[in-house]
């Protein structure tokens, strides 16, 4: 749980040991040892508000803006003038190949409107688009949407305070979305914070200007382990050091791999099954009877 300029700072690339090394793949990072996450305080990890419960699995819905009208100018997912994506709907369109029970809305149809009408139908929120932290000039974050004819539209911070969002987890494929102005005693004003303080249970979450291709890449490696069981931490975990596994020279560097956090609760949406406990409790089962 930090605080103040201790939000800056991803604990999973501090380093465990000393070196010498200039090369960012072999450095000894606390992600190898640890499963990483955040909370904004403890009230937040304890279970006051279930999330909803579905009969289908955790559904996905997925929105991926197009931005065809704008330049092609940055590989970046920022908010301030923002570019045309390469790889944002090639990012949820490939999640959903292999995720079960899920629905994409992209183009014109990737509207702030269908987003708020939708919030108490999935457990899974991905949004895959571009994001602006709030700043001295303009204190308050946002993530873009269509407005249904091509346009751009902005949901603010302010306003997802205001709505229910019982999701599982809010996945925030887009820049600075935990990160944002700080104020004295209440800490960072983040589009994280918004979706916790709206009832999401956990959210994965920026920290900064990401890359649009090296993002994409992350979170297929994301869902692949949540989707294997692993938990939320451990699942962000495992696809960073793909990423740096993947990595040549220039993508090792951490601005490419460990831009994204877990912030809130970290368990696995999909149970492993224990073949040993069932052959335990029929055993159990079997001594009572005879």
């Amino acid at each position: 749980i930090p605080g103040t300029q201790l939000n800056k700072i991803p604990f999973d690339i501090l380093l465990k040991s000393k070196t010498n090394s200039k090369n960012f793949k072999d450095l000894d990072y606390l992600l190898r040892y640890h499963n990483i996450s955040y909370a904004f305080s403890v009230n937040t990890l304890i279970d006051k508000n279930e999330a909803l419960t579905y009969e289908a699995g955790f559904p996905l819905l997925a929105f991926a803006p197009n931005f065809k009208g704008a330049p092609l100018n940055e590989a970046v997912r920022s908010g301030i003038n923002p570019s045309a994506l390469t790889f944002n709907i090639k990012e949820v369109k490939n999640l959903l190949e292999f995720w079960e029970h899920g629905d994409l809305l992209t183009d014109q149809d990737a509207t702030k409107e269908n987003f708020i009408a939708s919030l108490e139908d999935f457990a899974i929120l991905h949004l895959a688009t571009h994001g602006q932290a709030g700043s001295e000039s303009d204190a308050f974050s946002y993530l873009i949407f269509d407005d249904g004819e091509g346009n751009l539209s902005r949901l603010y911070d302010y306003e997802l305070v205001n709505l229910k969002i019982p999701a599982n987890l809010v996945v925030l494929s887009a820049c600075e979305t935990g990160t944002g102005l700080e104020k004295m005693g209440e800490g960072i004003m983040s589009l994280t914070m918004a979706f916790t303080a709206a009832g999401a249970q956990s959210v994965v979450n920026s920290q900064w200007v990401v890359n649009d291709q090296s993002t994409a890449e992350f979170m297929q490696y994301f869902y692949q382990y949540l989707k294997a069981g692993k938990s939320k931490s451990e699942a962000v975990k495992l696809a960073k050091l793909v990423c740096l596994k993947d990595a040549n020279e220039l993508s090792a560097h951490p601005f490419y791999w460990a831009g994204f956090k877990l912030t809130g609760k970290t368990a696995a949406l999909i149970q492993q099954r224990n073949n040993w406990k069932w052959w335990g409790i029929g055993l159990g089962i079997l001594a009572v009877l005879f």
